[in-house]
């Protein structure tokens, strides 16, 4: 026996079988046949069944099988194990016909309906299961103690055709009936529905695998799926396209954010071998998914590139291979897919195929390479399976995951306006613009501009100046690229290092989109590479901070600002530039649609993707700055030694500006159309004043209703003094009552002194609207005083008790008036277009209209409060008692059942008394 793994020694064990059965009936067949005829015996109907079957009923007028629904010879048939789950039985069909009608099986007189049969390959595939019977003795094999006898049983129930391994005949009919696609299911239901049943009753569903009787042991390896040649199967009623088209976007997925997240593995990864010290680098493509069968898939991962490198080689240079191709069988995991929308393999079953793997190479020493293999191999089947199921979820299928290849970014060119004066309706769409309130706001940027010079440099004007420097340089470029001056950087650049050239591109005119956000004035700046960089058409961007630097001498001056001004040295200039230093990058995408690889050459993969924006970044970058490209603006500030005029800028700032900037427009910015027109404003002043500090002007108008905080500039108290609408409150600190409430209105200090005992006396009988809404503590007792001092002038016989009476009757009258309160209709506010600032703010001068209404909520509140604490208590009380009567219900219901629960078991011990008395009787003892 050979070693490794028997499969294929077990495949040609069971197809020996089946040849063997196959020729047994054919030789039944020479013996008992008898011409025209369908064999009745049982016995005869199994002996036939490899080599001949007769479906249907015989007519009684005509002596011949041409009345069958089906007649059929059969070559050997032949078994392939796919896997360790299923089989491909292939059946070779000679000769015969079969009728299209499927109906019954009746005899069949129409002949128009009968096809025939001539050398047809069908194959069906099968799912099989292993069986065995162990613990088997035979002393007379002598060469152990006890034997197993292992089998498989095809499940032929389950069957199902191979449609692509099935091949229309060109045979026509008798009558000349072109075979068609509506004619094959006809044939494959006969076979799948009567041939392979029987087939199955006669016990022609069973082989056995190879019989191990040797005396070696632990040799007796058979896995079907390492030595299958998978040709792929649906599984769940997902096609092999759509699975390795999810496993392609999740590739290209990592691959567009390499930067970012768990998900790069799939296209690169580094990892440190801890069992042997070895460091590996694998840059991978799109792994691949073949289906053996339903209940199994082959899983490869293609490696572009693999490094490996361990302390124990003696040199530096690690060991590389290329193209390599690792398979794993993996089961799938049914119990957590679902059909037509997700598969999921279960990567705990993984194990390598080696029939389905290729590692090229071109070590001399194959010690050597069989132990790196096995190094990769191992952190594949660990490692990286486990990381895959971990980010992935061990998905090779998920309908709910799409990825669009990205393509040439085209920035539609809008330039679109109008010149209502108010109520646009199209006001803050992307692309237009309402001049006429641009063109005010401009005008009046919420008031004239404090400052003694303006001026603005527009985003288009910077593009078409670089686009025309970029078009001088073209035309100048000549001569070898060796000798390429800095100044056609912006057309064409050359790094060479010690005679060698280490970065050659071309590059289209470059274009500069303003940020037009707040906080640091960054830019954006786009470079188009040619195709010399071996990468097609692409666009680098990148994002740059812009900075105000000081010219003192002519050194960083562009010629022709000295040839205007002169070249003396005694101006100062201030110079808008883009510091390149601060680069960082943003983005690079096709500028024309390419393919998946060649997306793939470039923006995804790392290594190429870093070398290129080094060489930007570091070489690129500085040759602009020397050759004066980063200026985009330059402005003479002062005159030196003191020859300072009045037209002299002495400070000077600048800033981004959108146009327009409308109060109901958002920042953007953009490339082309409207955007153009955002500029970079300078803004200076001369004779050493200082730069005002002025508001954007650029904010939106809250909504009405919300609450807003004010501005610092707001809040200092000269300006609150001048443009307060309203009385103010006095900086004296507030007694405590006015605090607690919150208000400034001389109504409330009266409210307040309106309960002490002198302003009580200052009040008179006109004060009938005066509303009080406390009792004072003094007055029940001035009133108790009136009272007693009454009575003792009446027991005394004094006249003058009238006096006291009056006094007493109009203190209870306004006790009376104290406890009670008038209420009227709400009064209805007039109708207004805008809004009172008064009226609605929240800090209004007085308490407004809705005093007694609140009053009134406050009072039912508190009635409810009350109402809810007693509803609480007797909710409460009903409760305990429930519980009460509850537990006096459980204590009399389990006194009653433990009664029953005695009569119960009495009769049960009697019941069973009774069962062994009768099967005593029984018995008969």
């Amino acid at each position: 026996m050979c070693i490794g793994n028997h499969a294929d020694v077990s495949a040609n064990y069971v197809n020996g079988q089946l040849r063997a059965l196959w020729e047994n009936a054919e030789s039944c067949v020479k013996k008992h046949v008898v011409a025209n005829q369908r064999p009745t015996q049982r016995e005869l109907e199994y002996g036939f069944a490899l080599s001949k079957f007769y479906y249907g009923s015989l007519s009684d007028t005509r002596s011949t099988t041409d009345s069958l629904a089906l007649y059929a010879s059969f070559g050997c048939p032949s078994i392939d194990f796919v896997c360790n789950h299923e089989v491909i039985l292939t059946l070779e069909l000679l000769g015969g016909h079969y009728y299209v009608d499927t109906n019954n099986a009746a005899a069949r007189v129409d002949l128009s309906q009968r096809r025939h049969i001539e050398r047809q390959k069908i194959a069906f595939r099968i799912p099989f299961s292993p069986h065995g019977v162990g613990h088997v003795h035979c002393d007379e094999i002598g060469n152990a103690k006890e034997y197993n006898l292992d089998f498989v049983v095809l499940d032929t129930k389950e069957a199902t055709v191979c449609e692509e391994l099935y091949h229309a005949p060109s045979v026509v009919s008798g009558h000349s009936h072109k075979v068609t696609a509506q004619d094959t299911p006809a044939l494959t239901y006969y076979l799948r529905t009567h041939y392979l049943d029987l087939l199955k009753r006669a016990g022609l569903h069973v082989f056995y695998t190879i019989p191990f009787f040797d005396d070696i042991k632990g040799n007796e390896l058979i896995d079907y799926s390492l030595a299958s040649n998978p040709s792929g199967v649906d599984v769940l009623e997902i096609t092999v396209a759509q699975m390795n088209k999810y496993l392609k976007d999740i590739w290209l997925q990592a691959a567009t954010e390499a930067n970012h997240g768990r998900i790069t593995y799939l296209v690169e990864h580094r990892a440190t071998v801890k069992t042997g010290d070895f460091q590996l680098e694998l840059a991978l493509r799109a792994p691949e998914v073949l289906p053996l069968c339903r209940h199994e898939v082959a899983l490869t991962f293609d490696i572009a590139s693999l490094g490996i490198s361990s302390r124990y080689v003696s040199h530096n240079t690690p060991y590389g291979f290329k193209d390599w191709k690792i398979t794993f069988l993996i089961h799938t995991d049914l119990d957590h897919s679902e059909k037509r929308k997700r598969l999921r393999v279960n990567v705990a079953t993984a194990h390598y195929s080696d029939a389905l793997s290729s590692t090229p190479h071109t070590l001399a020493d194959q010690t050597l390479f069989d132990r790196l293999q096995d190094v990769v191999v191992e952190y594949l089947h660990t490692a990286y399976l486990k990381l895959f199921e971990d980010v992935h979820n061990a998905f090779i299928y998920d309908f709910t995951f799409h990825f669009v290849l990205p393509t040439a970014e085209v920035e539609p060119i809008t330039d679109e306006g109008c010149w209502t004066v108010g109520g646009c309706k199209l006001c803050g769409i992307n692309g237009h613009v309402c001049w006429m309130t641009a063109i005010e706001q401009m005008l009046g940027f919420q008031g004239p501009l404090p400052y003694d010079f303006a001026t603005s440099v527009s985003q288009g004007s910077i593009n078409r100046h670089l686009a025309a420097q970029w078009d001088i340089a073209t035309r100048k470029i000549g001569g070898a690229e060796h000798r390429l001056s800095e100044a056609y950087a912006l057309a064409r650049y050359v790094f060479s290092y010690n005679g060698n050239t280490h970065f050659t591109a071309s590059f289209d005119a470059p274009k500069v989109q303003l940020l037009c956000e707040p906080g640091p004035q960054k830019a954006i700046v786009h470079l188009h590479l040619k195709e010399e960089y071996k990468v097609g058409q692409w666009e680098v961007a990148f994002e740059v901070s812009l900075e105000l630097r000081d010219c003192s001498t002519n050194a960083h001056l562009p010629e022709f600002v000295g040839n205007h001004f002169g070249h003396g040295d005694y101006r100062n200039y201030k110079q808008l530039v883009l510091n390149f230093s601060t680069a960082k990058f943003v983005k690079i995408v096709p500028t024309q649609t390419v393919s998946a690889e060649e997306t793939y050459a470039l923006q995804y993969t790392r290594e190429k993707r870093e070398a290129l924006l080094h060489f930007l970044k570091e070489r690129y970058f500085p040759v602009l700055t020397a050759s004066g490209h980063h200026i985009l603006h330059t402005i003479p500030v002062t005159v030196a030694q003191g020859n300072t005029d009045s037209l002299s800028l002495t400070a000077l700032d600048f800033r981004v500006s959108p146009i327009p900037f409308a109060l109901s427009d958002k920042f953007r910015d953009g490339l082309n159309g409207r955007y153009e027109r955002n500029a970079i404003l300078f803004l200076g002043m001369t004779q050493h004043r200082p730069l005002p500090r002025v508001a954007e002007g650029r904010t939106q108008a809250p909504r009405a209703g919300s609450l807003r905080t004010p501005s610092p500039e707001l809040m200092e108290p000269s300006l609150i003094k001048e443009a307060a609408p309203f009385p103010l409150m006095d900086e004296t600190p507030q007694k405590r009552g006015k605090g607690m409430l919150g208000m400034t209105t001389p109504e409330v200090q009266r409210w307040i002194d309106a309960g002490k005992g002198k302003e009580r006396d200052k009040e008179t009988e006109q004060d009938v609207k005066q509303v009080e809404f406390a009792l004072v503590d003094d007055e029940p007792e001035e009133f108790t005083r009136l009272e007693i001092r009454l009575k003792e002038i009446r027991a005394d016989g004094d006249g003058d008790d009238d006096e006291v009476d009056v006094k007493l009757k109009k203190k209870e009258a306004k006790l009376r008036r104290s406890l009670s309160m008038e209420m009227t209709p709400r009064r209805v506010p007039s109708a207004s277009l805008v809004p009172s600032p008064l009226r609605h703010s929240f800090a209004a001068a007085t308490p407004g209209v809705q005093g007694a209404q609140n009053l009134l909520h406050a009072m039912i509140r508190d009635a409810m409060v009350d109402y809810r604490q007693e509803s609480k208590a007797e909710m409460v009380g009903l409760h305990l008692d429930l519980l009460r009567m509850g537990r006096a219900w459980r204590q009399e219901m389990r006194a009653t059942m433990e009664e029953y629960g005695r009569d119960l078991r009495e009769l049960r011990e009697e019941n069973k008394r009774l069962r062994e008395e009768n099967e005593r009787l029984r018995r008969g003892y």
